[in-house]
């Protein structure tokens, strides 16, 4: 089966979920560092809100976004 981008996510998060990914400005901007699991939790919750909006798997969806995890 080929790879996709969750399921080389999740395997990264299985072996090292708090290895950091990712350096976040907090609001008194400082960076914080996210780690691997952090992440997937906020992409899982992100997903199951798609799913709530009806979006399935096959459907097309666009994502406008800036370089941030926002």
């Amino acid at each position: 089966m080929a790879d996709t981008i969750a399921r080389l996510m999740r395997d990264t998060v299985r072996k090292d979920p708090e290895h950091g990914v990712q350096l976040v400005k907090d609001a008194s901007g400082v960076f914080q560092e996210i780690s691997w699991g952090r992440l997937y939790r906020e992409a899982e919750a992100f997903g199951a809100g798609l799913l709530r909006l009806g979006i399935t798997r096959g459907d097309h969806v666009g994502i406008i976004s800036d370089n941030m995890k926002e």
